[in-house]
């Protein structure tokens, strides 16, 4: 199709098998090839990282630090977790699909009848467990695979936990040294050595690195700590709410504010069960967005760096030129 269609740009979509397939097709382009790839969407696919050949997986890299590629995965999906139950690489970034509470539950509740269907009919234990897992299969395949247990927001987008792991961060960081070292290997050949501009410009591509590998990292503690945050003051206001009706069960005489009262005078307190907890969870989340936003700000300041020292060097600016072309 890329050959016959050369002026088009492509974007990719897969399922399931059709996952598979677009890992493996996206993983064999070549460098000019992949350029017209404007992104790919995978979801519920096994990971093939581990089957690709060494040339294969320096493209599957360059798409985890561009990020085009994103492979969805549900946790709860048995076929999407082979091959990504630990920190393994992928092909692009891998996003973990936040399943709602509902299918979780449908997954519990299909294992249970399942149990309960093979007791009746062997009743031993060895049986109603695989039951239980048949029970799970059947959800599996007919719900949770097919995209039973995605939740998506106001805007139409999925739910998820987040795009980076460690293990992604470390991926994108290597592909990119990866690169640098490719690039500090054509200037050395085309001029016996580095000049000052090009190793300034190697330099700002180093730390630019460093800043948006701990960028990677912040961002995914970020968006951990505000699901967290939202979820403590949430059992923040509902401890406080059930401590209210619990007060008013035990003593039903008494008064809205002599309820109140009697709980402040234990310290059991609104403002120290919950209005004190979220205004810390919300100083958290202020100091996390200064942090993301201080390693935006440093990132800034190198590319214009590196952006300056090409302007000053016509030679450094062809030879990227060339490099990009």
């Amino acid at each position: 199709m890329m050959a016959r269609f050369p002026n088009a740009r492509v974007d990719v979509y897969g399922h399931s098998l059709g996952s598979m397939a677009g890992q493996y097709a996206l993983s064999d382009l070549s460098r000019e090839q992949a350029k017209r790839i404007n992104g790919a969407w995978l979801y519920e696919g096994p990971n093939i990282y581990s089957t690709l050949n060494a040339t294969q997986k320096k493209r599957a890299d360059s798409y985890a630090r561009d990020g085009r590629v994103k492979n969805y995965v549900d946790p709860w999906d048995l076929v999407a977790m082979l091959g990504n139950t630990g920190d393994d690489k992928t092909v692009g970034r891998r996003v973990l699909v936040k399943q709602s509470k509902e299918a979780r539950k449908d997954a519990v509740q299909s294992s249970l009848d399942g149990m309960a269907s093979m007791s009746k009919v062997w009743p031993y234990g060895l049986f109603g467990g695989f039951g239980g897992a048949v029970g799970y299969l059947k959800h599996n395949f007919t719900k949770g695979h097919m995209w039973g247990g995605y939740q998506f927001d106001a805007d139409g987008r999925i739910v998820t936990y987040t795009e980076r792991s460690l293990s992604q961060m470390f991926q994108v960081v290597d592909a990119g040294f990866d690169e640098l070292g490719e690039v500090r290997g054509r200037f050395e050949k085309s001029g016996g050595g580095l000049s000052r501009s090009e190793q300034i410009w190697l330099d700002c591509g180093e730390a630019d690195l460093m800043v948006k590998g701990m960028r990677l990292l912040a961002e995914q503690y970020q968006y951990e700590m505000s699901d967290l945050l939202d979820r403590s003051c949430g059992e923040a206001e509902s401890t406080w709410q059930s401590m209210l009706r619990a007060a008013e069960l035990v003593a039903p005489d008494l008064s809205s504010g002599e309820v109140l009262g009697a709980l402040g005078s234990a310290g059991a307190t609104e403002a120290y069960i919950r209005v004190r907890p979220e205004e810390k969870y919300e100083r958290d989340r202020v100091e996390f967005d200064r942090i993301v936003a201080n390693l935006d700000g440093i990132s800034g300041q190198i590319a214009r760096a590196s952006e300056g020292i090409v302007e000053t060097d016509s030679d450094l600016a062809a030879q990227l030129q060339e490099l990009g072309d």
